[in-house]
């Protein structure tokens, strides 16, 4: 252990650069996520592949009303469901991430490979209390502003905003690299698993996750409304593109941080820096 925090603090000394832009892509990356979540959310086009999955299972015992709109009670549990989630995310995450742990172990034979597993699942824990309270902290404004009652062209405006800052927020969080959270590690040990593209393992999840929703559909109940209105209402234009752009767009963001962030680059000019000083 001595040995493993004595080279976690060489390569904090040499990486220092590399540390600080992680650190700020994160921040950013956190903020804009849960920025994101909540605007797109207001619009009521569609709730993401995430909110129809909680939509579906939350009306199963909370009776949607007029209109098809989801009970209060939804939104007044949406925080504790999404944190729920989460959890069932990083048990899959940690069955996805066992056997590249293992494969990484006997190839180096160091110890790192357990530490980097053990981490990944306290950053995980640590994002899933703290992310859907972000969310909500957004949520509490943003639902005062009356967006919902704005025409549907001024609505769908505002959820593209919503859904470029959560694409952005994602890009910047996992090129970050760090406390990546429950769906985003999910993406990277799947990928770590099938050697997949980032955009191929995102896009498998997200359908995994809409197709688990809709095998709640048909047990939801109503007051008012048909389950006809309760679909056209909580599955539209959001669900569509949460699940099925989100890897792409995502993907090609990578692309260009990859080009503007490259991380080995910045650490070799700062070991020439290092060197000549010596």
């Amino acid at each position: 252990m001595k040995n493993l925090f004595n080279e976690n603090m060489k390569s904090f000394s040499k990486n220092w650069k590399v540390i600080i832009v992680k650190f700020i892509l994160l921040i950013l990356g956190i903020l804009l996520t849960a920025f994101g979540l909540a605007l797109y959310q207001q619009p009521s086009v569609g709730g993401s592949q995430i909110d129809w999955l909680i939509y579906n299972v939350l009306s199963i015992s909370i009776p949607f009303v007029k209109e098809g709109k989801v009970g209060q009670g939804v939104y007044d549990n949406y925080a504790i469901s999404l944190t729920t989630l989460y959890i069932v995310l990083i048990l899959f995450a940690i069955c996805f991430s066992i056997k590249p742990t293992i494969d990484e172990y006997k190839k180096t034979k160091s110890k790192s490979a357990w530490f980097k597993f053990s981490w990944f699942i306290l950053a995980d824990i640590i994002i899933t209390f703290i992310v859907p309270q972000i969310v909500g902290l957004f949520i509490a404004p943003l639902s005062q502003m009356g967006i919902r009652e704005l025409i549907p062209g001024a609505r769908n405006l505002i959820f593209i905003a919503g859904f470029l800052c959560f694409v952005l927020g994602i890009a910047f969080w996992v090129k970050s690299g760090w406390l990546l959270g429950p769906f985003n590690n999910i993406c990277e040990q799947f990928l770590r698993l099938t050697k997949m593209s980032y955009s191929k393992s995102r896009l498998i999840i997200d359908i995994s996750i809409l197709i688990i929703a809709f095998a709640f559909f048909p047990f939801v109940k109503g007051e008012g409304a048909s389950k006809t209105d309760f679909l056209l209402t909580n599955f539209g234009l959001g669900t569509i593109c949460f699940t099925f752009l989100v890897g792409p767009l995502v993907n090609q963001i990578l692309i260009i941080l990859d080009k503007v962030f490259d991380y080995k680059k910045m650490n070799n000019k700062e070991n020439i820096v290092v060197n000549k000083e010596v």
